[in-house]
C-alpha cells in the first residue's frame, strides 16, 4: 500500500542567519485549555457571532472507501471537503476596537474530531492579520497578515482539533484598501487520524531518539494536499549550484489523485495550494510528546514528476525561513545499490519518525512499472512504515536520498515477506521521461556537472562580529555567479558597500553598530533568496583638531643619519627647516647633519610649517650621542608630547595668556620678543605698546626638560579679521554633560553620547567595556558583565573637568522600564496584550489617565525610532494598537500623557 504524510515545522531559533525578508510563514501553536486569547494578540469578545452550522457526516461509507485506498495506495485520507460559500467580512460581527475594525466568524461541524479551511480568495490589507482557534482555545494559528495573500492561489489553513473554530480578521482603520476573505471549503475530520499525534504503529522510533540523524529530519516535512483532506511526506533537496532554492521532493501518486499515470489541470492546481509543515517532531525520545509551536508555508510550483518511478519535485513558493532550521537535503544518482540505509517519514501524520534497513538495497519495479525503476528496503525491528509516510526520503548510510517512498506492505507487527518497502529510485528519476517536466537533472544540476552525489546542507553566512581591519564574509553556495551583496545600515562605514559573488571583503572604514551585510541569490527562482549578517565596525581615527607638534628627530651618530618626527596636523604638506641639515627638498622630512657640524656640534633648531603655522624643537645631538646607553635613534616619547596651542588675546588691553597641553608637568619657560612678563616661567603678559601700534606676528617658544616647541601667532590680522572678539577664550558653550549611552542588548555594544563641552578631545571612562583607545566612545560591554550585569559608571574628562552617568544596562535590557535614567513616578499603569507579540504590531491596555492625549513611541534596541503615534481619549483607560519595528528584537514603548510617563518592554518574536 501508498504511504502519505503532511507536514508540521518545530519552532528551531538558527543563530547565525539574521535579518531575511519577512517570510510568507504562519504559526500553529497549543495552548491550555481556556487560555486568555487577548495574551495571543486576540481583540473580540467571542460573544454574538454568527455561526456557519454543518451537519454531522456518516463516517461509514467513507471509511469503507478509505479502506480500499489504501489497498489501492492512495494518500490517507483523514477528512472530507464540505463546499460552502461564504463572504467572511461580509457576514461576520463587526466592532472598532482599538484602531481595528474586528470581523468575528464561527463555523460549527457537528462530530467532527478536526477542522481546516479552504478559502477561495485571501487579501489582506496591509496591517490586517487574522487568526483561528478552535473552541476550548487550545490550539490557535496565526497571525495569519498580507504577507499570505495569495493572488490567484487559494489559501489553506492547517488543522484544528475539535468541532467548532473562529476566524478573527482585525483590520486597521486608517490605510488604503480594503480585505477580501471568501471560504470555499470546510474540511471536516471524521477519524481518530484526523488527530495526528499519537496515531502512528508503536514500532516507529520518534526522531529525537536519534539525534545524529536530525541533520536529515530538519529536510523532511509533511504535506496537506487534496483539498486539504489527505497527508503525505517528502523532503528538501539540495542542488549542484546550492543556491538554496526551495526544491521539495515527494511521491508522484500523491499528486496523481486519479492514479491515471498523468497530472490532469486540476492536480496540478491543487499541487500550487499544497500546506507544507516541517521539523514536526517529539521534543523527547519517550514518551512522544506533541510539538507545541509549529509553522506552516503556503504554496508550491510543480516541476517535474515521473509516474515509473514515483518521483514528484515540486518548489516551495518562497525562501525557507531561517528559525524552521531546515537541511537541504544530498542525494545519490549512483546505479549501486546500497546499504546501512533509514527513512523518515510522518506515518499517519504524526510527529517525525525514524526506520532503519537490515540490509542492503536490492533493485526492482513495482506497480506494474519495469525492474529497475525502484530499490526495495528490508526493515528490520526498528519501525517499518504507514498510511502518510508516502514520499518520505530513503537515504543511504552517507545521508543521502537514494529514493522516495512508493509503497509496500510494511506495517507495525509484519514478519517475514511483509518487512519490505519499494522507494522510487533515484537514478531512474534523474533522466526520467526524458524532458524537463519528467526529469530531476535540469533541476538540480543544470550546468550539468554530471556529479554522482551532493551532501545536505544548512545555509551559513561565515565572518566576523565586529570588524576592525579587513575581513572576509562568506555564503555557503557552490555557484558564485548566481550571487550579488550589499551592504546597509550606515552609509561609508565599509568599502566596498556591494559587490558580486558569494564572498565580500570588506574594509571599516568608520565606526558603526549594527551595520546588515545581505547575500542575494539570484538562480532563476520567483521569489527573492537574502541571508544576512549583522556585524559592527570599530575603527579609531586619528584625533580630530589636534595641533602639528615637532617631536624628538630620529637620529644616526654613526652617519649623521637624521628623519624629523611629527604628530597632529591637518594632514597637508609640511615644510621643514634646519640649518646644517642637508635634504633633498624643503618637504622631506630625512636628511644628513652636515660633516662640518658634527665634528663641532652645536643644538638643531628645526622647524616645521603647515598650513601658515610654524611649530619648532631644538635637539642638542652632541649631548645626545655623548649620553651614556644612548642608541642610534631615539623613537617618539611614549607620552604626550608638549604643544603650544594659539594664545588668548584681548585685543583692546594687549593681555595674552600662552596655552599649552601635553608635557610631563614640569616647569615652563617661554619666551616671546614684544611681549612683557613677570618672569620667564610666566604665562600671561602684555604686548609692548609700540609693538601694538606697528604689529608684527609674535614668535612665541615654550621649554620643558629641554625640549623646545613654538607657535607663530599675527595678533594684528587676528584683531582685524571680521567679527574677531576681544578675546579668545575656550568656547564658552554649554557645560560637558553625558547623556544616556545607546547600547544595543544583542550584541553588548555600547555609544557614549554627550552634548556640549568646548570641542576638546575628551577622555572616557568605564570599567568592563572594551574600546579601541581612551578617546574612544564606541565600545562593546564584555562578556562576562553581560552574563552578570552591574551597573556601568561611565566618566568623560575634558580639559581638566570631569562628568559622569551610571547606566544600569541590566535593567534597561531586561527590566519592565527600558530607560538609562530613571522616570518620575506618576499613575500610569501600561499592559502590554500579548508579549513576546508574534507580528508588527501590538495592543496596550493604559489606565490612570490623568489626561486626554495619549502619545506612544517605539524605540528599537538600538535606540533608532521605529514608530510615534497619538491619541486623544476619554476616560481613565484606554486600549491601543501599537506598530513595532519590522525585525525581530527587543522594543521600547514609551507612553505618555500629560507630564505622566511610562516605558515598557516588548519583544517581537518574529
Amino acid at each position: 500500500m501508498k504511504k502519505s504524510t503532511r507536514w508540521f515545522s518545530f519552532l528551531v531559533t538558527l543563530l547565525l542567519l539574521g535579518p531575511l525578508l519577512t517570510e510568507a510563514q504562519v504559526r500553529t501553536r497549543r495552548l491550555a485549555a481556556g487560555s486568555d486569547l487577548r495574551a495571543q494578540g486576540l481583540l473580540g469578545n467571542r460573544q454574538l457571532v454568527p455561526t456557519l452550522s454543518l451537519p454531522a457526516v456518516d463516517a461509514a461509507p467513507l471509511l469503507i472507501e478509505d479502506a480500499r485506498d489504501d489497498k489501492a495506495g492512495r494518500p490517507m485520507r483523514f477528512g472530507l471537503p464540505r463546499p460552502v460559500d461564504v463572504d467572511i467580512l461580509g457576514t461576520a460581527s463587526k466592532a472598532n476596537l482599538v484602531g481595528f475594525r474586528v470581523y468575528q466568524y464561527r463555523i460549527d461541524a457537528a462530530g467532527a474530531l478536526s477542522i481546516n479551511l479552504v478559502f477561495s480568495r485571501l487579501q489582506l490589507k496591509a496591517g490586517a492579520r487574522m487568526y483561528l482557534y478552535n473552541g476550548d482555545g487550545s490550539m490557535l494559528i496565526g497571525p495569519i497578515t498580507d504577507a499570505q495573500n495569495t493572488g490567484n492561489r487559494e489559501y489553506w489553513t492547517d488543522v484544528l482539533q475539535g468541532s467548532n473554530l473562529t476566524i478573527e480578521v482585525q483590520e486597521p482603520l486608517v490605510g488604503e484598501g480594503a480585505s477580501q476573505v471568501h471560504l470555499r471549503s470546510v474540511v471536516h475530520g471524521y477519524k481518530a487520524v484526523s488527530k495526528l499525534f499519537g496515531q502512528a504503529g508503536s514500532c516507529h522510533p520518534n526522531m529525537a531518539c536519534y539525534p545524529d540523524y536530525q541533520p536529515q529530519g530538519d529536510g523532511v516535512a509533511m504535506v496537506l494536499l487534496s483539498d486539504g483532506s489527505r497527508l503525505c511526506t517528502g523532503s528538501m533537496l539540495n542542488s549542484m549550484r546550492q543556491s538554496f532554492r526551495s526544491f521539495f521532493t515527494s511521491a508522484f501518486h500523491c499528486a496523481d489523485l486519479n492514479d491515471t499515470g498523468v497530472l490532469e489541470d486540476y492536480e496540478l492546481d491543487d499541487v500550487q495550494n499544497w500546506l507544507v509543515r516541517f521539523n514536526y517532531q517529539s521534543p523527547t525520545c519517550s514518551p512522544s510528546q506533541e510539538d507545541l509551536d509549529v509553522i506552516t508555508l503556503n504554496g508550491t510550483t510543480f516541476r517535474a514528476g515521473y509516474p515509473n518511478s514515483d518521483v514528484l519535485l515540486v518548489e516551495l513558493t518562497q525562501q525557507i525561513p531561517a528559525e524552521v532550521n531546515t537541511t537541504y537535503n544530498g542525494w545519490n544518482r549512483d546505479a549501486a545499490t546500497t546499504s546501512n540505509n533509514f527513512g523518515i517519514h510522518h506515518p499517519r501524520g504524526d510527529v517525525k519518525k525514524i526506520s532503519f534497513t537490515n540490509a542492503d538495497t536490492q533493485v526492482s519495479g513495482y506497480g506494474g512499472f519495469g525492474g529497475d525503476t525502484h530499490v526495495i528496503a528490508f526493515w528490520g525491528g526498528l519501525g517499518t512504515t504507514d498510511p502518510g509516510s508516502s514520499g518520505s526520503p530513503l537515504f543511504d548510510g552517507n545521508r543521502r536520498i537514494v529514493g522516495q517512498l512508493h509503497g509496500g506492505p510494511s506495517f507495525c507487527g509484519a514478519t517475514g515477506f511483509s518487512l519490505r518497502d519499494y522507494y522510487g529510485r533515484f537514478f531512474t528519476s534523474w533522466t526520467g521521461g526524458g524532458t524537463p517536466a519528467t526529469r530531476l537533472s535540469d533541476w538540480l544540476d543544470p550546468d550539468n556537472t554530471t556529479n554522482l552525489t551532493t551532501d545536505g546542507v544548512k545555509p551559513l553566512v561565515g565572518g566576523p562580529a565586529a570588524l576592525s581591519s579587513v575581513g572576509t564574509f562568506a555564503l555557503n553556495t557552490r555557484n558564485a555567479s548566481v550571487v550579488s551583496w550589499s551592504v546597509t545600515g550606515a552609509a561609508g562605514a565599509v568599502s566596498p558597500m556591494s559587490g558580486a559573488g558569494n564572498t565580500a571583503n570588506l574594509t571599516p572604514l568608520a565606526s558603526a553598530s549594527s551595520l546588515t551585510l545581505t547575500f542575494s541569490v539570484n538562480d532563476g527562482q520567483g521569489y527573492p533568496i537574502q541571508f544576512a549578517k549583522v556585524f559592527d565596525t570599530a575603527v579609531t581615527p586619528p584625533p580630530a583638531n589636534t595641533a602639528l607638534t615637532l617631536l624628538t628627530p630620529s637620529y644616526d651618530c654613526a652617519t649623521g643619519t637624521i628623519i624629523f618626527n611629527t604628530s597632529g596636523g591637518d594632514g597637508s604638506s609640511i615644510t621643514y627647516s634646519a640649518v646644517g641639515v642637508q635634504r633633498a627638498s624643503a618637504t622631506s622630512s630625512t636628511g644628513t647633519v652636515e660633516a662640518g657640524l658634527r665634528a663641532d656640534p652645536k643644538p638643531l633648531l628645526i622647524t616645521a610649517t603647515q598650513s601658515g603655522t610654524t611649530v619648532s624643537i631644538s635637539f642638542d645631538f652632541g649631548q645626545y650621542c655623548a649620553s651614556p646607553g644612548s642608541v642610534t635613534t631615539t623613537p617618539p616619547p611614549s607620552g604626550s608630547a608638549l604643544t603650544l596651542l594659539p594664545p588668548t588675546y584681548n585685543c583692546a588691553t594687549g593681555a595674552i595668556t600662552f596655552n599649552t597641553s601635553g608635557g610631563d608637568g614640569s616647569a615652563i619657560t617661554y619666551s616671546a620678543v614684544g611681549v612683557q612678563r613677570a618672569s620667564p616661567t610666566s604665562s600671561t603678559g602684555t604686548v609692548e605698546a609700540g609693538l601694538r601700534a606697528d604689529p608684527k606676528p609674535l614668535f612665541i617658544t615654550a621649554t620643558q626638560n629641554g625640549v623646545t616647541v613654538s607657535v607663530s601667532f599675527d595678533f594684528g590680522q587676528y584683531c582685524a579679521s571680521p567679527g574677531s572678539v576681544t578675546t579668545t577664550p575656550p568656547p564658552s558653550g554649554s557645560a560637558l554633560t553625558l547623556l544616556p549611552p545607546t547600547y544595543n542588548c544583542g550584541t553588548g555594544a555600547i555609544t557614549f553620547n554627550t552634548s556640549g563641552g568646548d570641542g576638546t578631545p575628551i577622555t572616557y571612562s568605564a570599567v568592563g567595556v572594551q574600546r579601541a583607545s581612551a578617546t574612544s566612545s564606541t565600545g562593546t560591554v564584555e562578556a562576562g558583565l553581560r552574563a552578570d550585569p552591574k551597573p556601568l559608571v561611565i566618566s568623560a574628562t575634558q580639559s581638566g573637568v570631569t562628568t559622569s552617568i551610571t547606566f544600569n544596562f541590566g535593567a534597561f535590557c531586561g527590566g519592565s522600564v527600558r530607560m538609562a535614567s530613571i522616570e518620575a513616578a506618576n499613575s500610569l499603569n501600561v499592559e502590554v496584550l500579548g508579549n513576546p507579540a508574534p507580528g508588527e504590531w501590538v495592543s496596550l491596555r493604559v489606565s490612570g489617565l490623568r489626561s486626554s492625549g495619549l502619545r506612544v513611541q517605539t524605540v528599537d534596541a538600538s535606540g533608532r525610532t521605529q514608530a510615534d503615534a497619538q491619541w486623544t481619549v476619554d476616560g481613565l483607560s484606554a486600549t491601543v494598537g501599537v506598530k513595532l519595528g519590522r525585525a525581530p528584537g527587543v522594543y521600547l514603548l514609551r507612553v505618555q500623557s500629560g507630564t505622566d510617563a511610562q516605558t515598557v518592554r516588548v519583544v517581537k518574536s518574529e
